[in-house]
């Protein structure tokens, strides 16, 4: 049938995609047993974990919902709500969670130094959740803690799941910004694990 996204595992081992031929199901196939298997229904973008454990993608329901499906046991959580999303992007260790929408309210994220900031702009901000510990840092700020003058689009997340690079043409993410185009910017999300505990130094 006709697919319109899809992701692979980082082991090689599963592909997630949508097929839209007859309903927009999205389903999991494993290319080691060749089997198929419908893993969840009304459902578009999805993202995948290294080792296929962990599922991001999209309902198409209404309103939309950002959903974190767990291929092991088939329970899903619900992100958050809201009028359209970008692609999002699973770190391989499905510790992060990229991901932007489009929004006018009604959601709370963590800056940098650790205070809280409101969005109630119509933007598409670009938020990195830790589903480790449940919290939102937002990724797309201006240098003044505030909603950017315009939309983060097209991230992509390092292997180590510790940078986020994107696009957009904000001329308050940085300073000395005035060129008027889309540049492509990088956020550092964490430091190392020298002591190997798991968790960011």
């Amino acid at each position: 049938g006709f697919s319109r996204s899809f992701a692979i595992s980082g082991n090689s081992r599963y592909v997630v995609f949508n097929n839209i031929s007859s309903y927009p199901n999205l389903y999991l196939h494993d290319l080691v047993a060749g089997t198929n298997s419908v893993l969840r229904w009304a459902a578009t973008k999805p993202a995948i974990t290294a080792d296929g454990s962990l599922v991001a993608c999209v309902t198409l329901d209404w309103p939309p919902r950002l959903l974190l499906l767990n291929t092991t046991n088939g329970s899903e959580v619900g992100i958050t709500n809201n009028i359209q999303f970008n692609t999002p992007l699973l770190s391989p260790d499905g510790r992060l969670l990229v991901f932007s929408q489009k929004m006018y309210s009604d959601f709370v994220a963590f800056r940098a130094d650790g205070s809280l900031v409101f969005f109630s702009a119509y933007r598409f901000p670009l938020f990195a959740r830790d589903l480790w510990f449940g919290t939102n840092l937002v990724v797309s700020r201006s240098v003044f803690g505030t909603n950017p003058t315009s939309p983060a689009w097209t991230a992509a997340l390092a292997r180590n799941g510790r940078t986020v690079v994107f696009h957009s043409a904000a001329n308050d993410l940085v300073t000395g910004d005035y060129n008027d185009r889309l540049d492509v910017f990088a956020f550092n999300l964490g430091g190392g694990d020298s002591d190997g505990d798991g968790l960011d130094d």
